[in-house]
């Protein structure tokens, strides 16, 4: 439980009490996140609806909308959060008609800031520790009839990129999910139940909903059908089965569907062996060879999803056994620090891709080479260099951070950031400058036509050409020519 934080909303109609609470709570930071205030019952209405607190501290009386009145409409939330109630009135009817609905205290202003403190506390630890339980094997699921046996259930789930998506998602789903389904949320996930009788399949109609959010939810989400179970229970198992499939979703860059049956064409039995890989990358960045360092990385992830049978903890663990090899060629203190096994477990276990880690990798990878070099200023002064004047050498052709990345054997996320580090430019910034004072020197000093000059900078439209360099220089490219 230690490090997790509950989202908390806070309400007054006074700005000085609102402001105050907020303050109060920040000693509470590594526990709590406030994730917004409301003057009015409206507001805090919407805010519960979007950003789902798990706490909420509200005045009764508030304008527009009471906190009562709230609470009332939110007890039927299959999500709904603890309720703090603070009032000037010392109202014991008042109180325990909230007591009714699910309100956890009731405190009386001027409220004692020790006292806030230690029930937030106190709700923190409920809270997290009710979170930690598997909520769906507490759902109030209805009493199965005889018949129930014979009905399954298959659970197709939904993890959105952005959790501020959530409520979108949701939305679209209730307006589009067939009439038999049932929606539930768990976690970050929305769940989608599908009924069916034993003796049907209903597979494709699952994965063709799950197809059907991917394509026109306009969402960025990744979706996995589970596989059928009997029962009421059934949907328990089915929603693990689900879990299991959307692990597949860390080793691929974009959006999918998925389905336990992936893991089986996906993750072909083999001997994939990571480790001799991890060396090789080991031995590599020893060496000093970068470009090499980098290739073996390469082959690293394109074999880490059958090397781990398309399981996410095991990817997890392979990858950090990568960093803790490479951390043994650390001598500054300063890169022990940012490589530290506190800093570089954390961050890889936190990421839903893993094309994130591989980044990371390249940035470490990068960071140790360059640290073991005695004038690695002159070194990166030299990489710049040859990188500038590739650019100059070839502005006629489509130059993007990608490619002059890859001509400079670096990632392009390490590559950007070393750029602009050295040139205190951001590269497309540095490709614009030199394409329009190449232009204006052709312009001033050759007889070339416009359309050629634009070509040799890289401008295939002269149309598009002749608006970039109005746009820079203020002037038009063919009022230099009438100078």
């Amino acid at each position: 439980m230690k490090g997790m934080k509950i989202k908390i909303a806070i309400a007054d109609d006074e700005k000085i009490i609102l402001r105050s609470f907020c303050k109060i709570l920040g000693e509470l930071k590594d526990k709590t996140e406030i994730c917004g205030t409301a003057s009015d019952g409206e507001e805090l209405k919407r805010i519960i609806e979007t950003e789902q607190p798990n706490l909420v501290i509200t005045d009764i009386c508030m304008p527009k909308l009471s906190g009562l009145e709230i609470i009332k409409q939110c007890s039927n939330m299959p999500n709904k959060p603890l309720f703090v109630l603070i009032s000037g009135y010392k109202d014991f009817e008042y109180a325990r008609e909230a007591m009714t609905y699910g309100v956890s205290e009731y405190l009386i202003k001027p409220v004692d800031p020790s006292a806030l403190i230690s029930l937030v506390k106190k709700l923190h630890n409920e809270i997290i520790t009710k979170k930690s339980s598997n909520a769906l094997y507490n759902m109030d699921f209805p009493v199965e009839e005889d018949n129930a046996s014979s009905t399954h259930y298959r659970v197709v789930i939904a993890e959105c990129e952005n959790t501020s998506d959530v409520p979108t998602l949701e939305a679209f789903v209730n307006n589009t999910m067939p009439e038999s389904c049932m929606l539930l949320r768990y976690k970050a996930h929305i769940c989608i139940v599908f009924p069916f009788s034993g003796s049907e399949n209903n597979f494709a109609k699952a994965l063709n909903y799950a197809k059907l959010l991917l394509e026109k939810a306009g969402i960025s989400a990744d979706y996995a059908v589970g596989e059928p179970y009997r029962g009421f229970n059934g949907i328990v198992h089915s929603y693990n089965s689900a879990c299991r499939a959307l692990e597949m979703s860390f080793f691929f860059d974009e959006n999918k569907v998925y389905s336990e049956e992936d893991r089986n064409h996906l993750c072909p039995s083999g001997t994939y062996d990571a480790s001799a890989v991890s060396e090789r990358i080991f031995s590599e960045v020893h060496r000093g060879d970068t470009k090499s360092a980098f290739e073996e990385l390469e082959n690293f992830t394109k074999m880490i999803l059958n090397a781990s049978g398309g399981v996410r903890d095991i990817a997890v663990i392979q990858f950090y056994s990568v960093v803790d090899k490479l951390r043994k060629l650390i001598s500054d203190t300063s890169l022990m620090d940012k490589y530290s096994p506190e800093a570089t477990l954390g961050f890889i276990k936190e990421c839903k891709r893993n094309i994130r880690i591989k980044e990371f990798l390249y940035e470490m990878i990068n960071d140790i080479t360059n640290q073991n070099s005695d004038s690695k200023s002159v070194r990166n002064s030299f990489e710049i260099k040859l990188i500038t004047e590739y650019i100059h050498s070839h502005l006629n052709e489509n130059l993007t951070v990608e490619s002059v990345a890859k001509m400079a054997y670096k990632n392009t996320y390490y590559f950007s950031t070393f750029f602009k580090k050295y040139t205190n430019e951001n590269f497309k910034d540095y490709v614009l400058r030199v394409r329009m004072e190449k232009a204006m020197e052709e312009l001033e000093h050759s007889d070339k036509k416009i359309h050629e000059i634009a070509e040799e900078v890289g401008f295939i439209d002269p149309h598009h050409f002749s608006r970039v360099f109005k746009k820079y220089y203020g002037f038009t490219a063919s009022s230099v020519r009438k100078e």
